[in-house]
């Protein structure tokens, strides 16, 4: 995109696009495991790929921290996020989605500030259960002077179906507070734009037209003990006896792990206390450009922010998740390691294994889930 305002919109096209999951109820959810990890990436018809990398850096709260680059398209993203649980009466309980994300066009110098909704969780005594999306949320990039305002709406208590997963934003300048457009829609569904210049209005975004791009994926069997589908299996295993799932080895199972959380030294008190090492992120102090205040958050330790430079070396995030080894894993349950270690995944390395995710005989690997 050529003008700050067109990537301004670009930038909200893609986070508005990432809400279309829905689940039918209320599900027990797997609870992060620290030291836990999960990489993937996804090739792109222009040759380049973006690549995901996320590790649980504490449980208490727990965090999540990740990041995002294609740095040949001049993208980084780095952040963390957690959710803290809250009980709202009668009969509700929300989600605080705490955190931010912070895109980087590295080729630009753009910084966008994210933050989150919430999710909420209705009619917990009676009716039917009935999972939202909602209060608000801001984008914000200072170099520019813009940001968008987006108010995520609930039902209201009578009537008001149409305000289910409805979304409204305004897109102004930080300074005059003059609103350039405004944007209307459903999150699940299609969203308007109006120009408040011409008073024209267009579709923005139609998310039920757009694809969801599979993530590839090392296969589990060689996958780091700590990552997350492999640390998950059995688990998952458990859960996919269906119609026949035996509810109580799925509750063992998931107990088995968390409880062998709890033996750790960063869960102790007084000097049985130690704290827990994180594989690949640092906390550090930003300052959020919507509230002007310092706040908490993670970035990756290999992060590059300088500009794209052609035929740099390029990071293997997948190497580097499947090689960083904790100090938990039992070495007959460790996959055959590279020579080289996190350092050569680091600087770009493939190693043993790899070939598994990039060569033609992976093309079955793909995973959407």
């Amino acid at each position: 995109m050529k003008t700050p305002k067109e990537r301004m919109l670009q930038v909200l096209r893609w986070f508005l696009s990432a809400w279309h999951y829905k689940l039918s109820g209320i599900k027990k959810p797997y609870n992060p495991i620290i030291g836990e990890t999960f990489a993937c990436y996804w090739p792109h018809d222009d040759g380049t790929k973006t690549q995901y990398l996320a590790e649980q850096v504490l449980h208490r709260p727990p965090v999540t921290a990740l990041y995002i680059e294609n740095r040949e398209r001049g993208i980084v993203c780095d952040g963390s996020i957690w959710t803290k649980s809250q009980f709202q009466a009668p009969q509700t309980a929300a989600s605080l989605l705490v955190g931010n994300a912070r895109l980087n066009l590295v080729n630009l110098d753009e910084l966008y500030h994210v933050t989150f909704p919430n999710y909420f969780a209705h009619n917990l005594l009676m009716g039917t259960i009935r999972t939202e999306v909602g209060g608000e949320s801001v984008v914000v990039c200072e170099k520019s002077g813009l940001r968008a305002d987006l108010e995520w709406h609930q039902k209201p208590m009578m009537w008001g179906a149409d305000e289910i997963a409805r979304v409204t934003v305004k897109v102004s300048e930080s300074s005059t507070k003059k609103v350039l457009y405004e944007i209307d829609g459903h999150w699940d569904s299609t969203f308007t734009i109006t120009d408040k210049a011409t008073g024209k209005s267009s579709e923005f975004l139609d998310v039920s037209k757009l694809k969801v791009a599979p993530k590839w994926v090392v296969p589990i069997p060689l996958q780091n003990p700590w990552e997350s589908r492999r640390l998950w299996g059995p688990v998952t295993e458990a859960l996919m006896e269906r119609p026949d799932v035996d509810w109580n080895e799925v509750t063992r199972r998931k107990l088995k792990l968390e409880d062998e959380q709890r033996e750790l030294a960063c869960h102790q008190k007084g000097d049985k206390f130690k704290e827990w090492p994180t594989k690949f992120f640092d906390k550090i102090t930003v300052r959020d450009p919507d509230t002007g205040k310092d706040v908490e958050t993670w970035r990756f330790r290999y992060e590059r922010g300088d500009k794209y430079e052609k035929g740099e070396s390029e990071l293997n995030l997948v190497a580097l998740s499947r090689r960083t080894l904790d100090s938990r894993a039992k070495a007959e349950e460790t996959p055959a390691l590279g020579a080289e270690g996190a350092a050569g995944a680091a600087a770009g390395g493939g190693g043993d294994g790899e070939k598994k995710v990039t060569g033609d005989e992976d093309k079955a690997e793909p995973k959407s889930s």
